[in-house]
């Protein structure tokens, strides 16, 4: 698989085209209630991993075994995507139609090794690698799955968008929202405590100085370098350890070691978890000098935490999860019930339904506890030790 540089910009294209050859436009509700769902100024998909995938089988059934997605091949793939994202239109109301490779294949009655490519190049790990190399927002969102928020969305995506564009530097910071211009300008490393102090170097970010830019980009404003904060001390206690029965997620971090050793530590961002357990990370480094992606335990992390401004935010992702599973078996309740009519909205608790409330509250506030624990008495989990639980 080989894509252009500016394979994100391909992309925008050929929705934003799609979106107009479809008569949809700012003016259009339906389109108006696509971006407003998505917090976005343009439409993406939500299939574009399917996309991708589907591409790949045809090129390999044309006999390609090179898988170009570059400006050449920008039709060949505006195809595909319209095919697996058609616009349907009934009684006035239009509706995007979101096909997986599942659908696909059943449409097209493929055989089974052909449905095995499509699982290969929709995977995940094949994703991550396509996320890795574009930055592009509809292959990053096709990463995460129904339990990363949309601010833990925002914070990886930003933190793709410079894999392999800048330099590492020694004290390297910034605030600034997109690309900053100081970045590749020659200048003299001032900061204390590295081999590369008093030389010259290209400018760029440090590692901590990476994770806040991610941070601030993924809100979208400066001061929100506050809830993470700057250099790798206080981004350690501006997060928690991650409990033995929590999820790693995108947008956590990764530290080589705690704030009570000496010596430089180094910190990263979790951008996803492959299937079989591998944490993925995203880190500034001064080996690579620049931005990379790599499993965790590889590139030296030890330490998971998880960033405390998320918590709010978690825990109202798990609450809307847990009423949406509580409204489907309210609804199952009622259609199974010969004596309650469908037009009537009523609630039945059951003595056995509070007992099991009780206990979900317990679980709940074992998960979502107090974050003002004392973390050195508690021990902070390895990388390898949360794995095994997983």
């Amino acid at each position: 698989m080989v894509f252009a540089e500016n394979f994100a910009d391909i992309m925008e294209d050929i929705e934003k085209e799609n979106f107009a050859g479809n008569g949809l436009d700012q003016e259009d509700a339906f389109a108006a209630e696509l971006l407003e769902k998505g917090q976005k100024d343009i439409y993406h998909a939500p299939n574009w991993k399917d996309i991708v995938a589907v591409y790949v089988l045809l090129q390999k059934q044309a006999d390609q075994t090179t898988f170009y997605f570059d400006e050449d091949h920008k039709e060949a793939i505006a195809e595909v995507y319209a095919r697996m994202n058609p616009v349907q239109e009934v009684a006035g109301e239009k509706t995007y139609i979101s096909f997986d490779v599942g659908n696909y294949a059943d449409q097209e009655e493929l055989k089974k090794e052909d449905r095995e490519i499509l699982e290969r190049y929709s995977g995940k790990e094949c994703i991550l690698l396509c996320a890795a190399l574009t930055g592009a927002r509809g292959l990053v969102d096709g990463t995460f799955g129904s339990e990363v928020s949309k601010e833990r969305a925002d914070i990886v995506a930003a933190a793709y968008t410079l894999v392999g564009k800048i330099s590492y530097f020694f004290g390297g910071k910034s605030s600034a929202i997109g690309w900053d211009d100081r970045w590749g300008d020659k200048r003299e490393v001032t900061a204390e405590g590295s081999r590369s102090t008093g030389k010259t170097r290209r400018y760029g970010l440090d590692c901590s100085g990476y994770v806040t830019w991610s941070f601030i980009n993924g809100y979208g404003k400066a001061s929100a370098s506050g809830k993470i904060g700057n250099g790798t001390r206080a981004q350690w206690y501006a997060s928690r350890k991650i409990e033995k029965d929590e999820e790693i997620l995108p947008g956590d971090l990764v530290f080589l070691q705690g704030p009570e050793h000496s010596g430089i530590n180094h910190v990263g961002l979790v951008v996803g978890v492959k299937e079989n357990g591998d944490v993925i990370v995203s880190h500034c480094s001064s080996g690579h000098n620049g931005v990379v992606v790599q499993e965790a335990s590889r590139a030296g992390f030890k330490y998971i935490r998880r960033p405390k401004c998320f918590a709010d935010g978690d825990k109202e992702a798990e609450k809307i999860l847990k009423q949406e599973q509580k409204l489907q078996k309210k609804e199952k309740k009622k259609q199974d019930s010969p004596y309650i009519s469908k037009d009537v909205k009523v609630k039945l608790r059951t003595p056995a339904d509070k007992e099991a409330e009780k206990e979900q509250k317990k679980q709940e506030e074992n998960v979502f506890g107090s974050i003002e624990k004392d973390e050195k008495e508690q021990g902070e989990p390895l990388i390898s030790n949360i794995l095994q639980k997983e």
